[in-house]
């Protein structure tokens, strides 16, 4: 198997010589004013199937398109690396910290695909060398930026760069649970699903929107503190319906309700043996119910 970097492919050159000029969040491509995030070509090039070019908006990857050997490897290859090092469900939970994108890189054994140089120094499977330059760029009247200007001939080349830098700033493809597109998470999110139309949803919802509620679903099911939280949820709500309940009445259980069920799950998780876990199970339904 190819390997990411220098050695990734071995694809003759297209006469294209793009200049782009990479910055803290993005980068320019030639003399377009927009800023394109880090991850945005991959992100296309992997849903691209090779029939629909109007979805392809990157400027970048409209220029090496004829080059169909280029994008059909670069989707094989990155689409590889990038499930194995990211798998599907890497959601962040609540209260979980975060964990680096290189260091889940260096647990999954793949931290030597990303340096290229397993195969040697032949000219015949090495990237080429790019030159770096810096440049200030006028952002708008009141922005300027310092970035590094480089040179790109084939698009292999310059995608490596995107999403190593990208991986560097937080930004990473990732395939979404439900519909199986590619979609760019951004520094700080963590989601495992896209913003894109569901597919089969009659209600027109998001994949995000889908997923969520799948989600919920699954933890009120799987998890006893949260069953009792919607039961009661769901009791003092119809209340409000029948009129019993005043709307602000409601709003304060509510309030309170997620303090105590988040009190609860955090014990629960700490609990060592079941007997703990059944009495504070009791003890949340004794104090969501005393209303």
């Amino acid at each position: 198997m190819g390997v990411l970097g220098k050695d990734l492919f071995d694809i003759h050159r297209p006469r294209t010589h793009v200049k782009v000029q990479f910055g803290t969040e993005g980068y320019w491509v030639e003399d377009d004013p927009t800023m394109i995030p880090y991850g945005a070509a991959l992100t296309e090039l992997l849903n691209y199937d090779g029939c629909d070019t109007a979805m392809l908006h990157n400027r970048i990857v409209r220029l090496y398109l004829s080059n169909s050997e280029d994008v059909t490897a670069i989707r094989e290859r990155y689409a590889w690396f990038l499930e194995d090092t990211f798998p599907p469900v890497f959601e962040k939970k609540k209260g979980q910290r975060k964990k680096p994108l290189a260091q889940r890189i260096y647990e999954r054994g793949l931290d030597g695909l990303v340096s290229g140089v397993s195969l040697g120094k032949s000219p015949e499977v090495d990237a080429p060398q790019v030159n770096i330059q810096y440049a200030v760029l006028e952002v708008d009247e009141e922005h300027h930026e310092l970035v590094e200007k480089l040179y790109f001939d084939r698009l292999a080349d310059f995608v490596y760069v995107e999403l190593m830098r990208g991986l560097q700033r937080g930004f990473v493809p990732k395939r979404c649970a439900n519909c199986g597109r590619w979609f760019l998470q951004t520094p700080g999110a963590s989601y495992n699903y896209c913003d894109q139309p569901a597919p089969n949803s009659e209600e027109g919802k998001t994949c995000r929107e889908v997923g969520s509620t799948k989600s919920f679903r699954a933890k009120v099911l799987n998890h006893p503190v949260w069953a009792i939280h919607q039961r009661a949820y769901k009791k003092y709500f119809a209340r409000t319906k029948k009129g019993t309940m005043t709307k602000a009445e409601f709003l304060a259980w509510e309030t309170e309700s997620e303090r105590l069920r988040d009190e609860a799950l955090a014990e629960y998780d700490r609990a060592k043996t079941e007997k703990e876990k059944a009495a504070i199970v009791k003890r949340l339904r004794e104090e969501l119910n005393r209303a």
